[in-house]
């Protein structure tokens, strides 16, 4: 009789021998040596998920604090400040509630920093230069503040800005005596003069204020009144403009405005050279809202030159209800600003 022993199966197996009798047997013992080539597998896998999730957790928080000591410690005034904050809709105001683009204060301000300086050159780093940039900064902190809270009141009001009207507006400006600027050539002029695209000048300078035009118009009714009188006593020709200039004194309401030579259409001057070339010398415009939408205009126009530049005088009604809401807001510490200017 042949003998077996236990431990001849482990010897075939140990030895690569596989039967029809131990072929369950090989098979265990097969998957459980694969075992552990599974475990580390899984390992790895979680382990580089965890890393992963992990760096990109620091990069966006490396990311994030950049972003914030750019805007609200450095307080950095370039075209990469203006893409992050048009990227992240950070704000740097609130007005009762209503929170200010940090996005359309840049605008603002790098519009109006820009044409000076397409004008008259860089501005200087110097201790007027200071002063310079210091007025475009509040001058710009102060227009997006108006704005944001227009917009406010635009919501409780149901005042809305269709494209339509938009489109109208563009179209205005595209208009220059007779001649009509194709789309690209006022990109062009856009770019040149306040170094932005079209869609982030016609937030800044076209949606915006026809926003802050009707609401101001809508709740402002003695300055609809002043400035209807002050038509009345105009005649059309023009001819006692610079008579009824002279008996306003400094308690009216009536502000006396002049372009200060020849300007293009370009200027920032609430829409008036626009009008003032839309129409002939000595002619006197009928009423109409700004285009940041402070307050009235009536335009003469005193001479256009053969390269599309006009020079005028206006009257200028302000509104002042809103911005006396708005000052009323900031007594009540219900304006905050994030940056200091």
């Amino acid at each position: 009789m042949k003998l077996k022993f236990p431990w001849g199966k482990k010897k075939q197996l140990a030895e690569g021998v596989v039967t029809n009798a131990t072929l369950d047997e090989s098979r265990e013992v097969l998957l459980k040596s694969a075992k552990k080539f599974k475990y580390q597998v899984q390992y790895e896998k979680h382990k580089v998920i965890v890393n992963t999730i992990i760096i990109v957790a620091l990069l966006v928080a490396g990311a994030v604090t950049l972003g914030w000591y750019s805007l609200y410690v450095a307080r950095l005034e370039n075209n990469a400040a203006f893409l992050l904050s048009q990227v992240a809709p950070l704000p740097v105001a609130n007005i009762d509630g209503q929170n200010v683009r940090y996005s359309d204060y840049l605008a603002q301000y790098l519009a109006s920093v820009n044409v000076v300086e397409r004008q008259e050159g860089a501005i200087p780093k110097d201790e007027d230069g200071d002063r310079r940039r210091e007025h475009y900064r509040r001058t710009a902190m102060d227009n997006a503040i108006l704005d944001s809270y227009a917009l406010k009141l635009a919501r409780e009001l149901n005042i809305k800005v269709s494209r339509d009207e938009i489109s109208v507006a563009l179209a205005e400006r595209r208009q220059i005596g007779e001649t009509t600027v194709s789309d690209a050539n006022f990109e062009r002029v856009i770019r040149d003069s306040y170094k932005l695209s079209l869609a982030e000048y016609t937030r800044a300078f076209v949606e915006l204020p026809l926003y802050r035009q009707k609401v101001a118009e809508q709740i402002d009714a003695p300055a609809r009144q002043a400035v209807d009188d002050l038509r009345a006593r105009l005649q059309d020709d023009g001819s006692n403009f610079e008579e009824i200039a002279q008996t306003l004194g400094d308690d009216s309401a009536v502000v006396v405005e002049q372009s200060g030579g020849a300007v293009d259409m370009m200027s920032l001057d609430g829409g008036r050279a626009t009008v003032a070339n839309a129409q002939e010398v000595n002619q006197v415009s009928a009423p109409f809202v700004s285009r940041s939408g402070d307050g009235y205009y009536i335009v003469k126009t005193t001479e256009k030159t053969r390269d599309g530049k006009v020079a005028y005088l206006s009257f200028f009604v302000p509104f002042t209800e809103l911005e006396n809401q708005v000052a009323r807001l900031k007594e009540n510490g219900k304006v905050r600003t994030y940056i200091k200017l």
